[in-house]
């Protein structure tokens, strides 16, 4: 009993008993531990039964001191699962999808590499038809099917499943980006697995095009750059310069983006060093270049730096006939007499005819493509608006886009994210939009770009009020 007044309990988590004081009482060594539950104004003893608890009561538990307690996920094992789910559902789509049928632009580079890895030089043309010189396609995508190729002889499953490694080593940069821009676990982890599980990015690792490597070269000249920014050594910033020549080796218009990443650390360099660091970064991606650039210079005795499939993209992204997109001649509204006298053309000249009358056709009506140049900004973000109804799918996607971009900007505004990061994302999505919307778009050429977007809409999600609170527990619970 406590004379004089009511028993109080001091506020808070009783004490943990150990297993050795619960035996002294004669107590399971091991069970819940029960505080009891004081009646205000009680002078009873401190036994169960005069506290008015009962066998039915429902006590919390509360572990003995020596007892474990679960131990909080660490941030390693969790990129560990994230990483190893994002394998998995690559790899498995990969062996379902080995050696398919390849469609779109798929023959192109598979032709092209299978010629290279045969001695046949960098040449387009199959079977029975006569090899023929080409620029038509990058050398950096075709080196690399005609390094499987040749090792592994013409199936696809090769550079696919190094694809679905690729992809996932961009998975794991995602999280460095996003760790290093927001200083928390929470929203690179977030990043990460939603990397991990986008759709788009899982299908890219099954199919013979440029946007898995290309991606990972984005991601690669990123987070190099921003080392760089953190501590200026010179080997971070030729990475950095590399990267984009391998990705200005698929992407050629892709090649001035080290202007952008100057640009973004002007607060931090100042001008001078901005300028030095767009210069270097420059010639490095010209240096990387510059082989391409002299081996066409032989074969179509021009000035050709990067290839020749630009002209029909930016043609066929006129809407030149019945106001419709033009991804090959082989659309059903080409005309035959054009596509028969296109044939009759060399690959350099065919390349400069489209880029002449695609010229053209912008200016006969400038309102027209202004307004078309409109709905590519959204075909590209977004997959919608084009010529034909969208499918469920595509309005999904679009619907997924549009809560990321929400939540990316709230991110970017609310999160206290490294100003350089901001800087960063905002350029290269504006210089993205500005390079691909003059060509044929569509949301394959925007992938890149995306998990920049996915660093910020992760950072925005946790920002929101619901989530604002609990984020900074699961932050301390991953410290």
């Amino acid at each position: 009993t406590v004379p004089g007044g009511p028993l109080t309990v001091p506020a808070g988590r009783p004490p943990r008993p150990s297993r050795q004081d619960r035996a002294g009482r004669g107590e399971p060594a091991c069970t819940a531990f029960e505080p009891p539950r004081i009646l205000v104004g009680s002078t009873a003893s401190c036994g169960p039964s005069h506290l008015g608890l009962h066998a039915h009561d429902s006590l919390p538990h509360y572990p003995c001191a020596d007892e474990k307690e679960p131990e909080a996920l660490s941030p390693q094992r969790g990129l560990l699962i994230i990483l190893l789910v994002a394998l998995a559902l690559r790899v498995g789509l990969v062996a379902r999808e080995a050696d398919h049928v390849l469609i779109g632009d798929e023959p192109s580079y598979d032709d092209i590499a299978l010629n290279v890895a045969q001695g046949n030089g960098f040449q387009a043309g199959h079977g029975d038809e006569p090899r023929v010189p080409t620029a038509m396609r990058g050398p950096a995508y075709v080196l690399f099917l005609a390094g499987f190729y040749r090792a592994f002889g013409h199936h696809s499953w090769p550079p696919m499943a190094a694809q679905a490694v690729l992809d996932v080593w961009s998975c794991w940069i995602t999280y460095r980006l996003a760790r290093r821009w927001h200083g928390r676990e929470a929203p690179a982890l977030l990043a990460a697995g939603l990397f991990a599980v986008y759709p788009l990015f899982i299908l890219g690792t099954t199919q013979i095009i440029t946007e898995t490597l290309t991606l990972a070269s984005v991601l690669l000249s990123v987070l190099a750059f921003t080392e760089y920014l953190d501590r200026p050594k010179p080997a971070s910033l030729v990475l950095a310069g590399l990267a984009l020549g391998v990705c200005a080796l698929n992407k050629p218009q892709l090649g001035a983006a080290g202007i952008v990443f100057a640009l973004a650390a002007v607060p931090r360099l100042g001008w001078l060093r901005s300028a030095r660091t767009a210069a270097a970064l420059t010639l490095i991606v010209a240096a990387t270049l510059a082989p391409w650039i002299v081996r066409n210079a032989r074969v179509f005795h021009a000035f050709v730096p990067g290839v020749t499939q630009g002209g029909i993209s930016f043609w066929g992204g006129t809407a030149p006939f019945e106001n419709r997109a033009v991804g090959g001649l082989a659309e059903p509204w080409v005309p035959d007499s054009l596509r028969q006298a296109l044939h009759r053309m060399g690959e350099l000249e065919r390349s400069r005819w489209f880029y002449r009358d695609g010229m053209r056709i912008v200016r006969e009506d400038p309102a027209r493509y202004a307004a078309l140049a409109a709905r590519k900004v959204v075909r590209l973000w977004f997959n919608v608006l084009f010529d034909d109804p969208p499918s469920r799918a595509s309005l999904l996607l679009a619907a997924v886009h549009l809560v990321l971009f929400v939540l990316a900007g709230i991110g970017l505004t609310r999160a206290g994210a490294d100003p350089v990061g901001i800087r960063l994302t905002v350029g290269l999505v504006l210089y993205w939009t500005a390079l691909h919307v003059p060509f044929v778009a569509q949301v394959r050429y925007a992938l890149p770009c995306l998990p920049l977007v996915f660093c910020f809409a992760t950072a925005g999600l946790l920002a929101l009020p619901p989530f604002a609170r609990r984020s900074v527990h699961t932050s301390a619970g991953l410290a």
